[in-house]
């Protein structure tokens, strides 16, 4: 931080209410420079907010932690309040251009200025900030982004949806590999609903959901089923964190898909060969003993599955991006605090996510 910083901080902490003079808070200095900082830039009210709910937009949250009232801002441009939301004024300071570090430091002084407002009114047997601490109806709370925390039956209404979710994405799986069985297709289609959960509730969701596939279909079709457990685990944490971190754009979506692929495939490889001789129980096994005199058995099992892998999961990961994309809306209404995949946040707030002429 610079010296100017530093004399701006200072100035938040040292603009403390004279004895007896509680009309001039330390958070009032706060609040005037924003209003300077404000009337430079030249920037309304209401497109501070259009602003700050464009920006939480891009950031993944909900059409409902996203939205801020025109009120709510005017209202922290206000002198006298005892109680100023930090991070909506960092937010407010990114609004009007303010850089990361620059808008860190205005809620630094937002912070500091709280904490010298709670000093003087000890000291002059007023309310402490701990009597402050819930704020009228009306005012921004402190939680992140001024949302209020879920009340217990929204908190109940969410867990039902991802138990929901999850028992149907099982049941998804069971039916898909149930399906390719039948046909004798040489492919498996066993991890549409693991890459359902996996992109709509994360990765551990998605293990969770492969595990269980495996661990019932071993006791209503197929045993020797349950070690394939690792090769859905393994999808989903692809799946689950390349989502989140890497698969911003369609084209590395598939790139994704194809990545699930090959990772299913090295994962699967040692227990087909090791645990049952190459022995795939799909469509798959006529290839294998073709190739098995030529290639051994590792190599046969390796280039039979490998191709039959990425073409099944790019399958599954586009059926399961469909899926999630009509359950994101669902889930946002019961869980508005949770933060979407790019490729899903148009499925959860419609129109531009990026913030206008920033």
């Amino acid at each position: 931080m610079g010296s100017d910083d530093q004399k701006d901080l200072q100035a938040g902490r040292d603009e403390v209410a004279r004895p007896g003079d509680v009309m001039r808070p330390a958070l009032d200095a706060v609040v005037r420079g924003l209003q300077e900082l404000r009337l430079d830039t030249g920037v309304s009210y209401a497109e501070i907010a259009t602003r700050i709910g464009a920006r939480r937009a891009a950031e993944g949250h909900s059409p409902g932690s996203a939205r801020v009232a025109r009120s709510t801002v005017f209202d922290a441009f206000q002198p006298g309040r005892q109680r100023l939301n930090a991070e909506l004024v960092r937010e407010i300071a990114l609004a009007l251009g303010c850089d990361e570090g620059q808008a860190t430091h205005w809620r630094d002084r937002c912070l500091a200025a709280r904490r010298a407002d709670s000093s003087h009114r000890s000291a002059a047997g007023t309310a402490p900030e701990s009597e402050l601490a819930s704020p009228a109806a009306g005012q921004d709370s402190d939680s992140d982004h001024g949302v209020p925390e879920a009340t217990a039956s929204t908190h109940a209404l969410h867990v039902a949806f991802v138990v929901v979710v999850l028992v149907g994405c099982v049941g998804f799986n069971l039916f898909g590999g149930a399906f390719v069985a039948r046909l004798h297709l040489p492919l498996f289609f066993d991890m549409a609903g693991t890459a359902t959960a996996a992109f709509l509730l994360g990765p551990w969701c998605g293990a969770l959901v492969g595990v269980g596939t495996n661990a019932l279909g071993a006791f209503t079709a197929a045993p020797e089923g349950i070690p394939f457990a690792l090769v859905n685990v393994a999808g989903a944490l692809v799946w689950g964190y390349g989502m989140r971190t890497f698969a911003r754009t369609v084209p590395r979506f598939l790139l994704l898909g194809a990545l699930a692929g090959l990772v299913c495939t090295l994962v699967s490889l040692p227990i087909h060969v090791l645990l049952y001789d190459g022995a795939s129980g799909h469509g798959l096994d006529g290839y294998i003993a073709m190739l098995r005199g030529s290639d051994g058995l590792w190599g046969a099992v390796l280039l039979a599955n490998l191709p039959a892998s990425i073409v099944d999961k790019l399958v599954a990961a586009l059926a399961g991006l469909a899926l999630a994309r009509l359950l994101t809306p669902l889930h946002f209404a019961v869980a508005s605090h949770a933060k979407a995949p790019a490729l899903l946040r148009s499925a959860a707030a419609p129109g531009p996510a990026r913030p206008s002429g920033r």
